[in-house]
This record gives structure tokens, sequence and C-alpha cells, in this order.
């Protein structure tokens, strides 16, 4: 129940943020049982910094953390408008690297354990958060990461956990987020959620995953991109302005 807290002197000292509308950060990160993630810096633009707030929206920072701009306010404060009584409770927002304004953001879990109930979209933004668009077909992601990209291609690999046409696995993205494929199911035969993921950022296809309290994993790029071919997604046709 906390505020966050900003430094602009590698950590010797700390502020608390300060926010314009807000006053009560009682539900902000309100429990250890929440994998909650609303804070993202910029991975280019210096100083740039991200915050979300079920409820309240999203706030831009260029200062560091001193001061913050509200830059999406839409459906009430909720990226996501199907589901803004849960939505906020394990929000997970992070940058895309080496792509200024490039946001991604999902409401995580929402009830229990597999099968979860498939009615969570994935979002981006392009805009620093002022405009979030769903990826079309792509539900129900517990966590997110991005690693080196694909041969040929420019912008890094995304992978998730979550639905991709209502079929589960871990899934990857080389294009974009414009298709994907199934890279597994439950790694290691382990069907504890999967509560981080991320890409090797130095070597394309190589993928860490770490359990919600049951250790890491980690596939060897010489293994991914064998299961099944890349799954065209529909156009979008959901956008939160």
């Amino acid at each position: 129940g906390l505020n966050p807290y900003y430094t602009i002197n590698r950590g010797a000292s700390w502020t608390a943020v300060s926010v314009p509308g807000i006053s009560n950060w009682g539900a902000f990160h309100n429990s250890y049982t929440f994998k909650k993630r609303g804070i993202t810096a910029d991975r280019v633009l210096p100083d740039t910094f991200y915050l979300y707030y079920g409820g309240y929206g999203v706030f831009k920072s260029t200062d560091g953390g001193v001061s913050w701009t509200n830059v999406y306010k839409g459906n009430n404060g909720y990226i996501d408008p199907g589901s803004p009584g849960l939505a906020y409770f394990n929000a997970w927002l992070s940058s895309v690297p080496g792509n200024a304004g490039h946001l991604f953001y999902t409401g995580g879990w929402q009830l229990g354990g597999p099968p979860y109930p498939v009615n969570e979209h994935f979002y981006r933004s392009t805009d620093g958060g002022a405009t979030w668009t769903a990826v079309p077909n792509v539900m129900q992601v517990t966590c997110f990461g991005f690693g080196a990209p694909a041969p040929g291609q420019t912008y890094p690999a995304i992978y998730i956990p979550g639905f991709v046409n209502r079929i589960f696995g871990v899934w990857q993205s080389t294009d974009n987020a414009n298709t994907w494929t199934q890279i597994g199911t439950y790694p290691l035969g382990n069907l504890v959620r999967l509560a981080t993921i991320s890409g090797d950022p130095n070597i394309f296809g190589q993928v860490y995953v770490g359990f919600d309290g049951g250790g890491y994993a980690y596939l060897p790029a010489s293994g991914t991109g064998t299961q099944q071919a890349p799954v065209p997604m529909a156009p979008a046709n959901l956008t939160v302005h």
C-alpha cells in the first residue's frame, strides 16, 4: 500500500513519487501474492519512465520520476475495458528494447490455475502509452519478455505463456507480434504457473522461465521453433483510445 519512490543520485537518497490525481496507493501493489509490475523504464529515451495504476491510468515521466503526466485515462483508467475490476491485480507493463515508446501490457492471471478463463487481452502501445491496441487472438498472458531478434529481423523476439487462438502454451513471435510459434506447453512438465519469462538478449531462441515458486529453467537456442508453424493472426479490431 505504499507509493513508489525514485532516486536521481544512484540510490543515495530516495523520494516518494508524486503523481497528479493519485492520493491513495493502497492498491498499487497491495499483496505479495500478486505478480505486479506497474513501472518500466523506456529502453531508449533517457530519464523516461511509465507507470500504470489500474483505475487511474498510465503516467509518463521524462525527468527520472520527479514529475509525471497522465498520458492515458480512457476506460476509467483501465487498459482492458473487458475486465476492469480484476485486470490491475497482476498488471505487467514493460517497454520494448531498442524501440522508444513501445510498451506491452497484460493484466496477468485472474482466477486460480489452468484452465484459465480466456478473457484477458494482451495489449501494446507504440506511442508511449497514449493509445493501446489488443494483439489479435492472444489472451490470458501471464507474463512476457523479449529476446534477441531472429535472423533477418530487427524487432526483438517476444515470448509469452498464454493462449493463442485459444491454444495454451509458451509462444514466440519473431515478427513484431504478427504471428506466433508454440515452443512448448509446460516446461519440464511442471504445471506451476510461469511467473517470469525472457529471451536471451544476445542469443536468438534461447529462453529463460521462472516458475511461481518452483525454480527456473531454460530452453537452449537449438531447441526453439520446431514444434509447429507460425500461427497467423486476424486483423486487430479492438483499439483502446
